[in-house]
């Protein structure tokens, strides 16, 4: 090292202020892991989107115009009894259940004025849903499906009968084998799912039967992973500690030496933690990660440091002058190993999800401040050790014994390197056309284990219902533009019916025309400035106006309005005369339409179930038509289907239509349901759609778009995958640039991305071969790999260069470099690689698969590093050769 060097001047000053230094950073840490007790969780995949995402806007939109929330379910089975959940007992205790569930309500702690936990008015369940009948003399009978608990099993019989017969209670609520049920429970927010589940099955805990409750659904499977990530998080970390403990005391023989590092990693995680914490950050899959990544990460460099000094102290019994030794030999390839793992983290912040943005920014800063550590706390560390403790170290013949297995391996490569080089190609072409074979795909639910709870009862609704993954379609009709067409129509009207127009009304209705997109907003415009005016009582209903009515049937209320001008109610019942013309989805055209595309839908396979408002329609005219069979069908006119509408008004839960069309009839929400949450299913089912709207664009004009949970999870992983081989592409072009700079040339700051580029093929390209699918932790990974790939490479070429520079000759070089450089190395292959084994009995499975990719990411590039690099180096000497030269 130069002296008069800034990081000289750094590691003198740590040296001679040795018992100062370490203070500091420990009450640095200290201070800032006060905020750590204060971390916020979040695993609302709708987070994995910018709020400003325009797919998130239209959902938030949506939910609240269809009046739609995130719901729970729970399937009831019972397969002691013959009859299953329809017996006395059991459906006396699915009603408790369900009068249980609408209590769920507390105090927003946020805001006291609101309530949160179950919508009590919207809960899917058999003591809340009506069967539709057919009543005498044409008319039609609304009846809750399990008025009262029956007391026989009679009644429990015509409980199962009345629900088969009813298509839309039929799979939804009662199983295909009607033995089970399922009760769906909507909730104010998803953030409440564990609370509610954890009430639920205190409340099923009481019953006394043999039915058995299966709660799920993907609100409970993310808010149950988001408690179930911290408790882990708190496991696997003192587990990596302890393990990296051990590895290094395995190799120096020091608990000191062994605990200097852990003291280390541990402190980089408190202030890295905590400076997350304090920016006001909230703790997301990936950024629960930070510490397990940090905790074995961290120690990198001081691996290299203690393995130097460890060497050095060896031979001169002299502190000072090891660590001196082991700063001036290592201080260039540990700060840009540093600065590229930090580039290749912080190269997720290009990424168009912001938890993954927030992750690889903090751990690129972890690296950063372990990397600052190691060249202040380790020094003082060191320097504060008693005398005697440090006499122990000496060097063994296990040392001797392991540079020799390194140095036969390296010269072995070194002298067969064609071959070498050979078998490297063709495993990086098979790799690569195992990467064509991955599939982008995830689905929340399996972030949990195959044999947990929730994700076990998922199965079962799966099973035995139409699926319990919701993915909405809205539909409406499509916009015409020629708004100044559409006025023209409306004042010739006006100017037929009224001699002289009111003041300002046409002025206006062209001012409206004008500035309207499409006809819906034009007539939105349209009738608020005809209620808003002075003319006109507020409380008037224009569709039960008559123009052709007399002037007191017409205004026969004086009291209602303040001032008495019919022309300005002529004017209001013409525009609605025209919207009732748009009112879409009152034409049987366009339910029948939609009764078509919901056939071919559930021909296809593509959904299990498809709830709308043509079913509902056709239901109701069926009953309505004392339940013959060829009634069920869209009725003939426009007239019949808002007879049908009307008596479903009737219902005991009318709102209910507001989930399925809105109130203007202008847009309808299909209901499909899927067995399956993968990306893959959920794209599925898009594509046969909107294949099918296409192909029958010709039939009606209608437009649409998707929405809900499923959609949202589709949308940030196109997201994902897109922005992640953005910043692959960018990060990995920055760190070659990094290492051209490094090492002032272009070959060798080529070969020094090699082993990565190797790595990351290979892992992906057995990925594709195994099935693996391509989902979040490995799509990030794939980023994180860039920086610690490229780790070894740096170390290795650095001593290399240096090593050639004072002997002249490549194979000497090589035989330097296998000996404590190559040590430090292979330790650190180990340390690292090994230090991500405790997540691989990790219970929740982002967290196995990080464990597993890290593992390999870390054993393939330093390999690689160890193996291939001499082959390229045999190579070159021999390439130079040939050309007369051979430079470093």
């Amino acid at each position: 090292m130069l002296k008069g060097f800034i990081l000289y001047k750094i590691v003198t000053y740590s040296i001679a202020n040795a018992r100062k230094v370490m203070w500091i950073s420990i009450l640095i840490s200290l201070v800032l892991a006060v905020a750590i007790p204060a971390m916020k969780i979040d695993v609302d995949p709708e987070n994995m989107l910018s709020p400003n995402d325009p797919t998130r806007i239209y959902h938030n939109k949506m939910k609240k115009m269809m009046d739609i929330h995130d719901m729970i379910a729970i399937g009831i089975s019972n397969d002691k009894d013959k009859m299953g959940v329809f017996n006395p007992q059991t459906l006396k205790h699915i009603y408790e259940l369900s009068n249980f569930a609408r209590t769920l309500t507390w105090k927003d702690p946020k805001d006291e004025t609101k309530e949160i936990g179950v919508i009590p008015v919207s809960i899917y369940a058999p003591s809340q849903l009506d069967a539709v009948e057919a009543g005498k003399d044409g008319s039609i009978v609304f009846d809750r499906l399990l008025k009262l608990p029956p007391t026989t099993q009679a009644e429990a019989d015509t409980v199962l009968a009345r629900s088969k017969a009813d298509p839309i209670l039929r799979n939804f609520l009662v199983s295909q084998d009607g033995k089970s049920m399922s009760i769906y429970l909507p909730l104010s927010s998803k953030t409440v799912s564990y609370k509610v589940h954890h009430a639920l099955e205190e409340k099923i805990a009481s019953f006394k039967g043999n039915e058995v409750y299966h709660i799920t659904g993907l609100p409970l499977a993310q808010d149950t992973f988001g408690i179930e990530m911290f408790i882990q998080m708190g496991i696997s970390v003192p587990f990596v500690m302890l393990l990296i403990f051990s590895l290094i005391y395995l190799f120096f023989r020091s608990s000191l030496l062994a605990f200097s590092a852990v003291l280390l990693s541990l402190l980089t995680t408190m202030i890295t933690v905590g400076l997350f914490v304090l920016t006001g950050h909230t703790v997301h899959i990936m950024s629960s990660m930070i510490p397990i990544f940090l905790a074995p990460i961290a120690v990198l460099d001081a691996v290299h440091i203690l393995s130097h000094f460890y060497d050095e102290y060896c031979k001169t019994n002299d502190r000072v002058a090891a660590i001196n030794s082991a700063m001036s030999s290592l201080w260039k390839p540990m700060l840009f190993t540093s600065v590229t793992s930090a580039v290749g983290f912080a190269s997720l912040a290009f990424a168009p999800i912001p938890p993954i943005q927030a992750f690889g920014i903090f751990v690129g800063i972890g690296i950063l401040v372990a990397w600052f550590l190691s060249m202040t706390m380790l020094p003082a560390f060191i320097m504060l050790l008693k005398e005697g403790s440090l006499h122990s170290l000496q060097a063994r013949s296990s040392d001797m014994k392991f540079s020799k297995t390194l140095s036969g391996l390296g010269m072995g490569s070194y002298k067969h390197s064609r071959l070498i080089v050979v078998i490297s190609i063709g495993l990086f072409l098979a790799a690569f056309y195992g990467m064509g074979k991955l599939i982008v795909n995830d689905n929340p639910m399996h972030w949990l284990n195959e044999k947990h709870p929730v994700r076990m009862a998922d199965n079962f609704l799966n099973e035995n219902f139409t699926g319990s993954y919701m993915l909405y379609l809205n539909l409406s009709q499509k916009k015409h533009t020629d708004v100044k067409g559409l006025n023209e129509k409306v004042l010739v009207k006006i100017k037929k019916r009224i001699e002289v127009l009111p003041e300002g009304l046409e002025a206006r209705l062209i001012e409206i025309s004008a500035s309207s997109e499409d006809t819906i907003i034009y007539f939105q415009e349209v009738r608020e400035y005809l209620s808003g005016k002075q003319y006109i009582s507020t409380t008037t209903n224009f569709d039960e106006v008559n123009i052709e009515d007399d002037e007191d049937s017409i205004f026969g209320n004086m009291d209602t309005f303040e001032e008495m001008d019919e022309r300005w109610m002529v004017a209001a019942k013409t525009v609605e005369e025209f919207r009732h013309e748009s009112e879409f989805f009152k034409d049987p055209r366009t339910l029948n339409f939609l009764l078509k595309m919901q056939k071919e839908m559930l021909d296809q396979g593509v959904v299990s179930g498809i709830n709308s408002i043509a079913d509902l329609i056709t239901k109701v005219n069926m009953e309505l038509h004392e339940g013959k069979e060829e009634f069920r069908s869209i009725p003939p006119t426009e007239s019949g289907v808002a007879e049908d509408i009307i008596s479903f008004e009737s219902s005991h839960y009318p709102w209910r239509l507001n989930n399925l069309i809105t109130t203007d009839y202008q847009n309808a929400t299909v209901w499909l349901q899927l067995k399956s949450g993968d990306n893959q299913d959920v794209m599925a089912v898009v594509k046969a759609v909107n294949t099918y709207l296409d192909k029958h664009a010709h039939e009606i004009e209608v437009e649409h778009s998707w929405y809900g949970l499923s959609y949202i999870n589709v949308k940030w992983q196109e997201n994902m995958v897109s922005g992640m081989r953005s910043a692959l592409l960018s990060s990995l072009v920055m760190v070659a640039l990094m290492m051209i700079f490094l090492f002032r040339s272009i070959f060798w700051g080529i070969v020094s991305v090699i082993p990565l580029i190797i790595t990351l093929a290979f892992i992906y390209g057995i990925l594709g071969f195994i099935g693996k699918d391509y989902d979040m932790p490995i799509a990030v990974l794939s980023a994180l790999s860039l920086g610690m790939s490229v780790d070894f490479a740096i170390h290795f070429i650095t001593q290399l260069r240096e090593d050639y520079a004072y002997h002249g000759s490549w194979k000497i070089a090589l035989e330097e470099v296998f000996q404590e450089p190559a040590r430090a190395i292979a330790r650190n292959i180990v340390i690292i690689s090994l230090g991500f084994s405790p997540l691989l009995f990790a219970a929740l499975i982002p967290y196995q698969t990080v464990g597993i990719v890290m593992m390999a990411i870390m054993l393939i590039s330093g390999i690689a590093t160890l193996v291939l690099l001499p082959a390229i180096v045999n190579l070159k000497e021999k390439t130079s050769k040939k050309e007369g030269k051979c430079k470093s």
